[in-house]
C-alpha cells in the first residue's frame, strides 16, 4: 500500500501486466517434445534468436528459467555446474521436467512471452550450458541448439555494460575445476586472482562454459549456430537451423523462418545503440586493447578452443566442425 500511494501509476501498471501475456496465458500441451532450448553465453544473441523462433506456430517463450537466483524452481541449480550425463540426478531431471512441460510460471521467465494458448516453448539459457550434454542425454526428443559468439566480442559487451564476471559461482564448484578443468586450474586461478572484472574474466568464462558443450555434445542432438552468420548471412543460417528442428520434431515441420526478423533488436539490445550488422561483427576489435585480445587468445589456447576463434572478428570453422563428437 506504501508503494502504491508513493507511487500511484503501479495501481494502473497491476491491471495491465495481469492482463498481459506474461500472466494471462495457458500452457495446457505439456509435452516436452514441443520444447526447444537454445544453450549460449551471455550477449551471444540468444535472445534475438530465440524471438526468431517464438515466431513459429504460437510458441512461449521462456527467458531463463534456470537461474536460480530469480526462478524458485532452480534455487539449488549453481551457474555453471556440470553433471556426468551418464549419471542420475532425480532433483535435476525433477527442474528440467518441469521446465520442458511449461509447468513453470514466473514473471521473469514470461517477461517476453506474447503467446496466450501457446503450443510449444522456446526456451533460452545462458546459465547451465555445462549441463547441456546431461540434458541431451535424459532428454533426447528435445532438439538443442548451441549458440556462440566470438567470447572477446561478449567479454567487450559485458564489461561495457558493468557486468561483474560471476566467476566465484563457478569456482566454488572444486570438483569442476579439478576434475573437467583440471589441466586448465592454473590459469583459472591466475586469472581469478589478478583480472577479475575483464575482458580476460569474460573470456576465461566463455570457456568454462562451452568447453564441456563442444567436446561431450553431438551433432545428432545439437545443433550449433554461430552468431557472426547469423548477422553475415541470415536467411542460410536460419534454413540449416529449420532444417534441423524439422528433423528432430515434427512439430516444427512447418516453419518457415524470417530472416528479416534478424534485422529488428532484440528486447535485451541496448535502446540508445543501433549498430550495424558489419558493427556487430567487427566493433570489439577496435574497443578492446591488443594486450587484452593478446591475453585472451592464450586463455583460448589453454582450452583448445583456439581453433574456433582467433583475432579476426569471423569463427574459424564452420558451424558443423565445431561438435568434437558425430
Amino acid at each position: 500500500m506504501q508503494r502504491c500511494v508513493e507511487r500511484p501509476h503501479l495501481l494502473l501498471d497491476g491491471p495491465k501486466v495481469i492482463a498481459s501475456p506474461r500472466v494471462a496465458y495457458l500452457d495446457l500441451v505439456g509435452s516436452s517434445s514441443r520444447s526447444v532450448i537454445i544453450f549460449s553465453s551471455q550477449r551471444s544473441g540468444s535472445t534475438l534468436l530465440s524471438e526468431v523462433l517464438v515466431h513459429h506456430d504460437r510458441q512461449r517463450l521462456m527467458f531463463e528459467p534456470f537461474l536460480g537466483a530469480l526462478v524458485h524452481e532452480s534455487r539449488n541449480i549453481a551457474r555453471g555446474c556440470y553433471a556426468d550425463p551418464d549419471s542420475d540426478d532425480p532433483e535435476l531431471d525433477r527442474v528440467f521436467e518441469t521446465v520442458l512441460s511449461g509447468r513453470i510460471r514466473s514473471l521473469f521467465v514470461d517477461r517476453s512471452n506474447t503467446s496466450r494458448l501457446p503450443r510449444g516453448r522456446v526456451i533460452k539459457d545462458c546459465y547451465t550450458t555445462n549441463l547441456a550434454p546431461y540434458f541431451a542425454a535424459h532428454f533426447p526428443e528435445v532438439p538443442l541448439i548451441l549458440l556462440l559468439r566470438h567470447p572477446v566480442a561478449t567479454a567487450n559487451s559485458a564489461v561495457t555494460l558493468g557486468w561483474k564476471d560471476d566467476l566465484e559461482k563457478i569456482l566454488e564448484q572444486r570438483g569442476l575445476i579439478t576434475g573437467q578443468f583440471s589441466a586448465q586450474a592454473p590459469l583459472i586461478e591466475s586469472v581469478a586472482a589478478s583480472e577479475r572484472h575483464t575482458v580476460s574474466s569474460f573470456v576465461l568464462r566463455w570457456c568454462l562454459e562451452n568447453y564441456l558443450p563442444v567436446h561431450m555434445l553431438s551433432c545428432t542432438s545439437t545443433h550449433v549456430v554461430f552468431y557472426e552468420d547469423l548477422v553475415r548471412s541470415g536467411e542460410a543460417e536460419l534454413d540449416r537451423l529449420a532444417a534441423f528442428v524439422r528433423r528432430r520434431s515434427a512439430f516444427w515441420s512447418g516453419w518457415r523462418p524470417d530472416p528479416a526478423l534478424l534485422l529488428q533488436p532484440s528486447t535485451t539490445s541496448r535502446l540508445d545503440y543501433r549498430p550495424s550488422q558489419e558493427q556487430l561483427r567487427r566493433r570489439w576489435q577496435n574497443e578492446v586493447p591488443r594486450t587484452q585480445i593478446e591475453r585472451s587468445l592464450e586463455i583460448l589456447e589453454a582450452f583448445g578452443l583456439h581453433r574456433l576463434y582467433g583475432a579476426g572478428p569471423d569463427p574459424l570453422v564452420c558451424a558443423d566442425e565445431v561438435l568434437v563428437r558425430p
